[in-house]
């Protein structure tokens, strides 16, 4: 990590809220912009990584998503119900994978950055993957670790990997909660063997 520095945390105005951001190593380099995931910090992109990053000719930026670190709380919005998120009622929902995009593009705009490298984790991945369908142009690649694109059937095995993991010989408690489960609550009443 030689060489290697954060500058002071800044606040972006972005979409009617502030973004709490840092900008590492070269800001002349190739922008790289780092979404973190569900409640968690910039802080969670480790040092060791972002240093490994601007080695290898990026600048790595990093920010908190809203209600989430040194970015502006929605506290009044109060907490969406899960029954009608459930039944497909997003009605009361604050806001949306749309407009955190929209806050990454208006970070993006802060910097005067029109184009940038993403890399996304968990739901940074999905706003990185929303950032990337709504604003093409503004995405040079994408990377969106441990994350779906929200589709109810991502992530879940097909019959043929539970055999697979039965042959493999996985523990079973693994072999259960990654594969068995999903996929025998998805074919009750069929065979998978």
């Amino acid at each position: 990590m030689t060489g290697f520095t954060w500058s002071e945390e800044r606040r972006a105005p972005v979409n009617g809220i502030e973004l709490a951001y840092q900008v590492g190593g070269d800001p002349g380099a190739r922008p790289l912009l780092l979404i973190m995931g569900l409640g968690s910090q910039m802080i969670a992109w480790a040092d060791g990584l972002c240093a490994m990053l601007a080695e290898r000719g990026f600048c790595p930026i990093r920010f908190d998503n809203r209600d989430a670190g040194h970015s502006t709380w929605l506290s009044e919005a109060g907490v969406p119900s899960l029954t009608r998120l459930a039944a497909g009622d997003a009605s009361g929902v604050p806001y949306t994978l749309d407009d955190m995009a929209a806050d990454s593009a208006g970070l993006l705009d802060h910097l005067g950055i029109e184009r940038a490298h993403v890399v996304g984790a968990s739901m940074g991945g999905m706003i990185g993957q929303t950032l990337a369908i709504g604003n093409p142009e503004r995405v040079l690649s994408l990377c969106s670790i441990m994350s779906t694109t929200g589709a109810p059937g991502v992530g879940e095995a097909t019959p043929e990997a539970v055999i697979a993991c039965i042959w493999r010989n996985t523990p079973l408690g693994l072999c259960e909660r990654s594969y068995i489960r999903p996929a025998i609550s998805r074919n009750r009443g069929s065979s998978i063997g």
